[in-house]
C-alpha cells in the first residue's frame, strides 16, 4: 500500500499535517531505524539548510505553543493554542473541518496583556466546548476558562470568563480537562503554596457548575509535578502525577469517584517505588485497566555530586517505561517499549503521552533526542575526540534538536508504518523539531483513533558539507530564529485487538500520607531584634536554551525540580544566554520564572547571562519583577532587548536605575586554553557586588594551584591576587551546568522573595 504525499498547510492557528489510511509522516533522512539520526536532514526532510543569522524576521514576533485537542459532540476536531504576538498572549481556537483546509479561521477565546501558561480543551454535553488556561494576574497565577457555543454553520461564541481555580498567595497551573461517558468534566491542576505543591481537582456536574476543589495528592506530601488524568467510566476518574517520596521521584496514582456528596478520592497508590528518578507520567484507560507511561533516570537524581562527570547531568539520560494497573496490581507490558528503540534514541526518550485507540491498541507519543551517529555513545572515540578538541571546555553538543515521535502497541510489537509503508518502531512527526519540552496534546476521534497536536521551531541538522554548517556550530547563535508553530494530525485506529499481554505483576505499593518533617533552615536574631533565616540558592543555572551543554541541562522544569526538591533551595536564577534566545524564548522563560516564583517559600529570579570575550562573563539578576535585557548590538532582537551595550561602560549606563545584581564568574577563564578571562578593570562595585568564586561545573577561581582550581594560564586573574590588591566584594558558589550539587550561594533573609 502506498501513501500519498504529506500535506502541511499553514493555517492562521496551526499547520495541518494530513494523515491517510493509517498514518502519514514525512521521514526523509531519518535513518532506517527511525531514530531521526543523520546530520543532513531532520524529520521534515528539508533539503535547503538555513544559515543562522542574527536578524529579526517578522515570524519571530509571533509564536504558538501549548496546544490542546478536543472532539465536539458532532465529531468535529478543535484545537486550542496559546499564541504570542510580541506584546501579550491569547488563546486561539480553530475547527479542523477537513485536514487539508487551508482556509480555516481561528477565533480568539481570550486575550491577555501578560503571560498565559498552557491551555486545556474539553467537549460539553450541549455540543459546545470548555477552554481553560492559566493566566498571570497581580499577585499570582489563576486558572480561568470559557464555555464556547458552537452554532451550526456559524462562528464559535465564547461565553463569559470563568474563574476555575485560584489560591491566595499561590499559583494554580497546568490545567487538564477530561470528560466521562456521561459528560461530567474533571479539571485537574497543580497548586503551589508556601506549604508545598499539591494536585487538585474540581468536577463540573450535569448542572454546568463546578464543585469545590478536592485535594488529590496526600496532604502530608508536599512535592507534586506533572499531573495527568483519564476517565475510567461514568463518574470514575484516575489521576497520575509524580513527586518526591522517600527521597526520590516516584509516580503516584489516585482514583476519584463521583458520589452523592460530590467528588471523592477513593484510593491512592504508588505506581513506582524504586530509588530511580521516575517522573512525567501519562495515563490512558481501557475499561478497568490503566496504562501508565513515565520517564526514568538514574538514582540520586540532582544529588550526585559536582565532579563534572556526564552521568551527573540533570538531563544526561531519559528512558521510558509503560506499565498496566489492574485493581491493586501493576505489571509491565509483555513487550517493553525500549526493546525496539534505536541506539541513537535509546537514552533520549521523555515526555510521554498515551491514548487507547478505538481498536484497543495503545498509542504513545513522546519527545526524543538523537545525537549525530558519530556521537551516540558519550564514551565513544568520536566523543572523546570532540571533548579533547574543546580542551576541557565542556562536552555539550550544540545541535540539541528534539523531535516528537509516535508509536503504537498492538500486543505483539510497537510499530507504525512510515511514508514508504515500512514498519518502524517509532516514527518522527514532521514539523516537530525543537526544544526538549515542546508540548504534545492528544484527543480522541469520534470513530476511534487519535487526533494530536505538537510544537516545533524549525531546528534542523546541517551537514558538514552543507552551506551554513560552520555558522550553526557558532556557540553564540540561537538554534533557530523560526517561531514556534503548532502542527496537528490524526492517527486512525488500528486493527481490533484483545487485552494487551502483560508480564509478571506485583502489588501496587501504598502511598505514605506524609513525606517526613519539613526542613527547618537555621535562623538567628540580629541586634535590632530581626529574625533572619539562612536560605541556599543557585544563581547560575542553564536550560536547554543555552547551547553550551543543552542536551545535559534539560528544560526549565528540570532546573525547578533540582532547586525545589533535590537541592532544597530557597532561590534560583536560571541564567540562559540571551544570545542563544529568540524573543519568544525569553518571553516563555519569563513565564516559567514568574509562575514558580512563590513569595515566602521560593524566589525564582529573573536573570540571564552576558558572555563577552573581552570583559568576561556576567550573570545579570533582578531583585524585582523588572529586568532589562541588554544585548550586544549584533545579537539584538526586537521584542526582547531593552537596550544595547557593547562595552561595560555602556552596560552600566543601561542598568542605571534598575535594581539588579551582576555576578562575574570564572574570572581565571573557562578552561586552560581560553582567553575569555574576566577583565578586572571592568569591575563595577555598584553592580558587581559578589563574584562566583567556585563553580561546581568547572571548579575554583580562588587561587592558582588551590583545591579544584581552574587550570588557567592567568594566575593574576584569580580572586585572591585581586583581594590582595585592595578590591573588595562578596563570594558565592554556583552550578552553571549539570547537577553540581553543593555549589550554592547563601543568604540571611527576613522573607524569601525577589525583594
Amino acid at each position: 500500500m502506498s501513501l500519498p504525499e504529506p500535506v502541511s498547510a499553514r493555517a492562521p492557528v496551526v499547520r495541518l499535517a494530513s494523515l491517510a489510511a493509517v498514518l502519514l509522516l514525512a521521514l526523509a533522512g531519518c535513518g532506517d531505524d527511525g531514530g531521526g539520526e543523520g546530520p543532513g536532514r531532520g524529520p521534515g526532510g528539508r533539503e535547503t539548510p538555513r544559515t543562522p543569522t542574527l536578524v529579526d524576521p517578522p515570524s519571530s514576533r509571533r509564536a504558538e505553543d501549548y496546544p490542546s485537542v478536543a472532539t465536539a459532540a458532532d465529531g468535529e476536531v478543535w484545537v486550542a493554542v496559546q499564541a504570542w504576538d510580541g506584546v501579550g498572549d491569547r488563546v486561539d481556537l480553530q475547527r479542523l473541518t477537513t485536514w487539508e483546509d487551508e482556509g480555516a479561521v481561528s477565533t480568539t477565546v481570550h486575550a491577555s496583556p501578560t503571560h498565559l501558561f498552557g491551555t486545556a480543551l474539553a467537549p460539553l454535553p450541549d455540543g459546545g466546548l470548555l477552554a481553560a488556561w492559566c493566566e498571570q494576574v497581580e499577585g499570582g497565577w489563576v486558572l480561568r476558562g470559557r464555555e464556547v457555543a458552537l452554532p451550526a454553520g456559524g462562528e464559535p461564541e465564547p461565553g463569559p470568563v470563568l474563574d476555575l481555580a485560584s489560591v491566595d498567595g499561590g499559583r494554580t497551573l497546568f490545567p487538564r480537562l477530561v470528560v466521562d461517558p456521561e459528560g461530567a468534566v474533571l479539571l485537574v491542576y497543580l497548586q503551589l503554596e508556601a506549604a508545598g505543591r499539591s494536585v487538585q481537582a474540581r468536577l463540573r456536574g450535569a448542572d454546568g457548575r463546578f464543585g469545590p476543589p478536592v485535594r488529590v495528592s496526600p496532604a502530608g506530601l508536599t512535592s507534586a509535578w506533572a499531573p495527568d488524568a483519564v476517565a475510567t467510566g461514568a463518574g470514575r476518574f484516575a489521576v497520575v502525577w509524580d513527586g518526591v517520596v522517600e527521597d526520590d521521584f516516584d509516580v503516584m496514582l489516585a482514583r476519584l469517584d463521583v458520589g452523592a456528596d460530590g467528588l471523592l478520592v477513593s484510593d491512592r497508590r504508588r505506581v513506582t517505588d524504586s530509588p530511580r528518578y521516575e517522573a512525567h507520567p501519562a495515563v490512558a484507560a481501557a475499561g478497568d485497566r490503566l496504562y501508565v507511561a513515565y520517564e526514568t533516570a538514574g538514582e540520586d537524581w540532582g544529588r550526585e555530586g559536582s565532579t563534572n562527570e556526564l552521568d551527573e547531568a540533570l538531563h544526561f539520560s531519559r528512558r521510558l517505561e509503560v506499565v498496566a494497573v489492574e485493581g491493586d496490581n501493576v505489571a509491565p507490558l509483555a513487550e517493553a517499549f525500549m526493546d525496539g528503540v534505536s541506539k541513537g534514541l535509546a537514552d533520549g526518550c521523555e515526555q510521554p503521552r498515551l491514548r487507547v485507540d478505538g481498536g484497543g491498541n495503545l498509542v504513545m507519543f513522546f519527545r526524543g533526542f538523537t545525537l549525530p551517529p558519530s556521537l551516540h555513545d558519550p564514551k565513544s572515540k568520536q566523543m572523546q575526540e570532540h571533548i579533547e578538541s574543546r580542551q576541557g571546555a565542556g562536552v555539550g553538543w550544540r545541535y540539541s534538536i528534539w523531535y516528537t515521535f509516535a508509536t503504537r502497541y498492538d500486543g505483539t510489537s510497537w510499530s507504525l508504518p512510515d511514508q514508504l509503508n515500512r514498519s518502524k518502531h517509532q516514527v518522527a512527526l514532521p514539523g516537530s523539531s525543537g526544544r526538549s519540552d515542546s508540548p504534545i496534546a492528544l484527543g480522541r476521534l469520534k470513530g476511534g483513533g487519535v487526533a494530536y497536536a505538537h510544537v516545533g521551531d524549525g531546528r534542523e541538522y546541517v551537514g558538514p558539507d552543507d552551506p551554513g554548517y560552520e555558522a550553526q556550530l557558532d556557540w553564540w547563535c540561537p538554534m533557530t530564529l523560526e517561531s514556534t508553530l503548532v502542527e496537528v494530525g490524526r492517527l486512525r485506529k488500528g486493527e481490533p485487538v484483545g487485552p494487551l499481554p502483560l508480564g509478571a505483576g506485583r502489588p501496587l505499593p501504598t502511598l505514605p500520607d506524609t513525606g517526613g518533617p519539613p526542613f527547618a533552615p537555621p535562623t538567628r536574631t540580629t541586634a535590632d531584634v530581626r529574625t533572619l533565616t539562612l536560605v541556599l540558592g543557585d544563581l547560575h543555572r542553564h536550560t536547554d536554551l543555552s547551547r553550551c551543554s543543552s542536551n545535559w541541562d534539560g528544560p526549565f522544569e528540570d532546573a525547578l525540580r533540582f532547586a525545589y526538591d533535590a537541592g532544597g533551595l530557597g532561590f534560583l536564577a536560571v541564567t540562559d544566554h540571551f544570545e542563544h534566545m529568540t524573543a519568544y524564548d525569553w518571553w516563555r522563560s519569563v513565564a516559567w520564572m514568574d509562575a514558580f516564583d512563590l513569595p515566602g517559600r521560593f524566589a525564582n529570579l529573573r536573570a540571564y547571562e552576558r558572555a563577552d570575550a573581552r570583559s568576561g562573563h556576567r550573570n545579570v539578576v533582578s531583585a524585582s519583577d523588572v529586568l532589562p535585557v541588554v544585548s550586544y548590538r549584533k545579537h539584538a532582537l526586537g521584542g526582547r532587548d531593552d537596550g544595547q551595550a557593547d562595552s561595560p561602560d555602556e552596560l552600566w549606563e543601561e542598568l542605571a536605575g534598575h535594581d539588579v545584581l551582576t555576578i562575574p564568574h570564572t574570572p581565571a577563564g573557562m578552561y586552560q586554553a581560553s582567553e575569555a578571562v574576566f577583565d578586572w578593570l571592568s569591575f563595577e562595585p555598584r553592580f558587581d557586588r559578589v563574584v562566583e568564586i567556585f563553580q561546581g561545573y568547572r571548579g575554583s577561581s580562588e587561587v592558582a594551584g588551590g583545591p579544584r582550581a581552574i587550570p588557567s594560564r592567568h594566575e593574576n586573574r584569580f580572586v585572591r591576587p585581586v583581594l590582595d590588591g585592595g578590591l573588595h566584594f562578596g563570594f558565592i558558589a554556583a552550578s552553571d551546568h549539570q547537577s553540581s550539587f553543593g555549589a550554592f550561594a547563601g543568604a540571611w533573609v527576613e522573607r524569601i522573595d525577589r525583594r
